[in-house]
């Protein structure tokens, strides 16, 4: 929500709390306990809508997975439902308590019921996204290690076949599974052995050990399709 939103919501919010509170105390009401139960129901719901509106402040527009609405609508329904059932308890503070308190918990427990849907729907996204990062963190890794071999090398040669390499990992399947950790780990090895032969200039040995690292990604990239189907 931008601050200019944030602010009308705000201003909103404190003007619709002070009629409320101008209605109940100005006009001739007999506070009974319906009363007072319309009053406080409708109090809270205004509350809440403030407390929700702060709550996902720069959250982006969430969307409950319960009734697949907007927060922000969920709330707002809330609250209209909920201040005219409030101002029908203040004008007839008649009616049975237990009637009125059961009346101002339906609509509540709905709109909490949206709300926790809405929060678990955020916590699920966020945390399918840290496992996608976690996984495609592997193949990337990788490719900046070889990348950075690159610059370190003035052999043609050897700066040839670690281009190749780098290619063949840049196309590699970024996801990478549980099921391919050994495998991977094999190659993380032999990538930090292939930086040691660059650095102390056995040229003839990192030429052979890509060319053998060359067929661990294949492999590697053969049982990700596996995997896959």
């Amino acid at each position: 929500m931008k601050k200019k939103s944030l602010t009308s919501a705000v201003v909103a919010l404190v003007i619709l709390l002070a009629v409320l509170n101008l209605i109940a105390f100005l006009a001739p009401f007999r506070r009974e306990d319906s009363f007072w139960i319309g009053y406080s129901f409708s109090t809270f719901a205004i509350l809440l809508h403030f407390g929700v509106t702060i709550f996902y402040l720069g959250r982006g527009k969430m969307t409950s997975r319960f009734y697949g609405l907007p927060m922000e609508i969920i709330v707002t329904i809330y609250m209209i439902i909920q201040f005219v059932l409030g101002l029908v308890f203040m004008i007839f503070p008649a009616i049975a308590t237990w009637f009125s308190t059961i009346i101002s918990v339906v609509p509540l427990t709905a709109c909490l019921l949206g709300l926790i849907a809405t929060d678990a729907a955020k916590r699920v996204i966020e945390n399918e996204d840290e496992v996608t990062a976690s996984k495609v963190f592997y193949i990337r890794s990788l490719q900046a290690d070889i990348e950075g071999m690159i610059g370190r090398t003035q052999d043609g040669s050897l700066k040839k076949a670690l281009r190749d390499l780098a290619e063949d990992v840049r196309y590699s399947d970024p996801m990478s599974a549980d099921a391919l950790a050994t495998l991977e780990n094999k190659i993380s090895s032999k990538a930090g052995d292939l930086d040691t032969m660059i650095a102390s200039g056995r040229t003839e040995e990192a030429v052979s050990l890509i060319a053998e690292l060359r067929q661990l990604v294949t492999e590697r990239n053969a049982k990700c399709r596996m995997l896959k189907h």
